[in-house]
């Protein structure tokens, strides 16, 4: 940045000995407006793009602010008290893009200006940066002729693609006096600040739970209610929310619907009501009463709230909304089944048994003293483990398995598969067995494991011919001995 309009030097001499005696905190401007003046960085080379500006109105608080245009001149000074005796004034106003493209050197970004300032600032604001990093990327952003290194380079374009500006995020332009030496183009500066007190606007959330005479859906299951005519009850909507507005009054409107294959049909009953929070998160009702609900038909609910008052937020005035509403969630939804229906609590016991054979596929006794089993539902594996041995005659029993999936009649699948096994082979201790499924969940499984028989090892005799051959010769040698004892046996004489 360059630096013109220095003091001649018997003023300087002059005014360096007055400093001492004024105190710059006497000097404060009016409202909405500041002087201007900069110090060198504490890091790095002294030098005019490696300063920190800063504006005041009472020299005692300072912001920090960043010059946006680079090429322009400016007559700053090096202290509060030389901006005051030189009347470097600057009238803060809330930066827009038309104020920006005023300042800027050049407007590269069309109407993207505004957002990518607001970019670069927040990233400054929000990371430790040197000062002379901090100066490059704003005099960057707009359109001033500096030069970045490589790696500024690539910091540069991924603030610009991947940095967010929070809408609670402000950012103040400090525009330069018109009236101070007209014949000089001086530079307009900026600053950009998180104001905690504006508000971000989200909606709030809200979960919801349909009940009937006490009985409640779930978020895995619909209430079913069954019955051989048309019912007349009160359907009580429980509404769970979060990020409400304490003590603030909402208005609650929920809805009743008919539901026809997943699609929303027919409106069934509205209901109104109000309501104030005592907590950002917590629980509400709201009640139909004296509902018809037909046999056959399916029910859901829908809900929305929002605040009696409107406030300010980031993007604007508005009113303060939360609503939930999602055709498809059990929770919400009430089905109406004729009598008789799917009884969803009938449930039933699987059995299991193993047994155990050799090679030839004759009975033998466990080779382990217990092995277990775990059940399969729907072909996935739940956890649930059985131990057998001989004190349970190796056999499982899975007790108080659910029937049915839904009001539907669908029907649970369920398999069993012996711990250890893998493609039906199992190995214990140095043997291999193959594993065989039998039977169905009505009738139970049966589970055998077959000895696999073992060929004879590599480089070890075959004694299935040497052993008969052995026994051959043996008998042979038996003979041969009896005939050579009776050829000479000696006789008595007489």
């Amino acid at each position: 940045m360059k630096k013109i309009g220095v003091h001649s030097l018997v003023f300087a001499l002059v005014f360096s000995i007055l400093l001492p005696n004024i105190n710059a905190s006497v000097v404060q401007a009016d409202d909405g407006t500041y002087y201007g003046y900069f110090e060198d960085a504490p890091e790095g080379e002294p030098g005019t793009d490696n300063q920190n500006y800063y504006m005041s109105r009472d020299g005692v608080e300072k912001m920090r602010v960043y010059c946006i245009n680079h090429n322009a001149m400016a007559p700053w000074r090096d202290n509060y008290a030389d901006a005051v005796d030189s009347n470097l004034t600057f009238e803060k106003i809330l930066a827009n893009q038309t104020d920006l493209e005023q300042a800027v050197q050049a407007n590269i970004y069309g109407d993207d200006l505004e957002q990518n300032v607001r970019k670069i600032l927040y990233y400054i604001n929000q990371n430790t940066l040197t000062t002379l990093l901090s100066n490059k990327l704003m005099w960057r952003v707009t359109g001033s002729n500096i030069t970045l290194l490589p790696e500024e380079v690539d910091l540069y374009d991924d603030i610009l693609e991947n940095t967010v500006a929070p809408d609670n995020f402000v950012v103040e332009l400090f525009k330069p006096d018109p009236e101070y030496d007209g014949s000089i183009l001086r530079q307009s500066l900026a600053r950009g600040y998180v104001d905690d007190s504006i508000l971000i606007y989200a909606d709030g959330k809200l979960e919801t739970t349909v009940s009937v005479d006490g009985d409640s859906a779930s978020s895995t299951e619909e209430l079913v209610l069954s019955s051989e005519n048309n019912l007349t009850k009160n359907v009580v909507d429980t509404i769970a929310y979060e990020g409400l507005f304490k003590d603030e009054e909402y208005n609650i409107i929920a809805t009743l619907y008919e539901v026809n294959g997943g699609v929303l049909g027919d409106e069934v009953k509205k209901v109104n009501t109000t309501f104030i929070p005592a907590t950002e998160d917590g629980s509400t009702e709201a009640t139909f009463e004296d509902v018809e609900l037909e046999v056959g038909k399916t029910y859901v609910v829908f809900e929305e709230m929002e605040s009696v008052n409107s406030f300010e937020f980031a993007d604007g005035t508005k009113k303060h909304r939360a609503e939930h509403k999602d055709v498809n969630d059990k929770a919400q939804t009430v089905i109406i089944a004729s009598t008789p229906a799917i009884d969803l609590d009938k449930v039933m016991t699987v059995k299991a048994k193993i047994y155990w054979k050799d090679s030839n596929d004759k009975e033998i006794e466990a080779p382990v003293m217990s092995a277990s089993v775990e059940l399969y539902k729907d072909e996935a594996a739940t956890n649930i483990k059985i131990k057998l041995s001989n004190s349970n005659n190796w056999i499982a029993e899975f007790d108080d398995l659910k029937v049915y999936k839904n009001v539907n009649g669908d029907i649970n699948n369920y398999t069993v598969k012996e711990v250890g096994e893998s493609n039906n082979l199992i190995e214990i201790g140095d043997k291999e067995f193959e594993v065989v499924y039998f039977g169905n969940m009505e009738d139970g499984f049966v589970i055998v494991n077959k000895e696999i028989a073992t060929l004879p090892k590599t480089g070890e005799k075959d004694n299935t011919v040497f052993y008969p051959v052995l026994i051959l010769l043996l008998g042979l040698s038996l003979i041969f001995i009896k005939l050579f004892n009776n050829k000479w046996e000696i006789k008595d004489i007489d």
